[in-house]
């Protein structure tokens, strides 16, 4: 990784360090632990802090540090140090095997380092306080459990919970253009999509998709994420919530078309493709 220091993004009067940490998912929760202790014990430096999940490239948590504008200091040096000196003592070991000769792009190795691989969707006050909440809730529902089947659960989980706090007559058009919009600008997913969604049973998915709709075990603890999802009343807003919940804890573009789909299925609403 280069040594030198990087040059952190300017925006919306916040200056942004994006740092990717390869490290196996397995251990995600003790990186994660580690991560808020660093912002903790720094607050006078750090205005806020933003985890994201991702396998682009390899298992990593994206991390996000955010000073004010007028803070003259450069602090990427003290992030990598500081984490290079985690992985260094806290290596973690990968059960992904390499995927030689399925991608183009390698992965980045397990246990390093890269800046600026990533940046976040939208940099307005609403939404990093709605990344802020939905990571956060993720994390206390997922348990330590990062595999693909949990995270394909919760996703669903938050996605449908955010559906239920838009207006009833906008929840039909809110889903059929998030989908539709998706068909069209990953058009190489579609057949996929369309096989996975036939494969599943879709009176069992609805059965499962009502109960989560229904529960109030975790009403407590998604109080503030709701009361995030309740101050947006813009549409093009609600429409944009359905992908960040998805981008934030880690879904691929194809398992998040998947869930509309199959949403959208078990509403009885007829599955059109875009021609391509």
């Amino acid at each position: 990784m280069n040594n030198q220091s990087q040059i952190p993004y300017i925006k919306d009067g916040k200056k942004w360090y994006f740092l990717s940490v390869f490290y196996a998912k397995e251990n995600w929760t003790v990186l994660i632990d580690e991560i808020k202790l660093f912002f903790e014990t720094r607050q006078g430096q750090f205005s806020n802090y933003h985890i994201s999940f991702s396998k682009e490239q390899g298992e990593q948590l994206q991390i996000t540090f955010v000073t004010v504008i007028n803070d003259n200091n450069n602090y990427s040096k003290e992030i990598q140090t500081y984490f290079q000196a985690f992985l260094d003592k806290n290596p973690s070991k990968s059960k992904v095997a390499f995927p030689y000769g399925k991608i183009i792009w390698a992965n980045y190795p397990n246990n390093s380092l890269a800046w600026n691989k990533f940046c976040l969707l939208n940099y307005s006050d609403y939404y990093t306080k709605f990344y802020k909440t939905t990571i956060d809730i993720a994390i206390l529902l997922l348990e330590g459990n990062f595999s693909d089947d949990n995270i394909f659960s919760i996703g669903s989980y938050l996605i449908i919970k955010a559906i239920d706090f838009i207006e009833k007559n906008q929840q039909i058009n809110i889903l059929a253009n998030a989908y539709h919009e998706a068909c069209e600008k990953y058009p190489f997913y579609v057949d996929t999509v369309l096989k996975q969604i036939n494969a599943f049973d879709v009176y069992q998915v609805r059965n499962i998709f009502n109960s989560y709709k229904n529960e109030s075990e975790n009403q407590i603890v998604l109080e503030s994420w709701i009361d995030t999802l309740i101050t947006s009343t813009n549409i093009n807003k609600q429409y944009l919530e359905l992908f960040f919940i998805g981008k934030i804890i880690g879904l691929s573009v194809l398992r998040q078309m998947i869930i509309l789909g199959l949403i959208i299925k078990c509403n009885n609403l007829c599955l059109s493709f875009p021609a391509v």
